[in-house]
């Protein structure tokens, strides 16, 4: 399942989690978001597996609605 269309932002701090692509390339460095595919030069990250679905889904969703 693909959720995420985005850029990997290399270098950042842990006080602009507020901004999205920032947000979602520290999911992906916590391994909570892996490589999906690239369509039309755009880089999709999607849910790396079952464990991490069932263990922080609930969790996240719940984390990014009250944002």
């Amino acid at each position: 399942m693909v959720i995420y269309k985005t850029t990997i932002i290399e270098k950042f701090s842990l006080d602009r989690l507020e901004n999205d692509e920032y947000f979602i390339s520290f999911l992906f460095y916590l391994g909570m978001l892996t490589y999906g595919e690239v369509k039309e030069g755009q880089l999709y990250l999607k849910i790396p597996n079952y464990s991490i679905k069932s263990l922080y889904g609930k969790y996240m969703a719940a984390y990014v609605q009250n944002l």
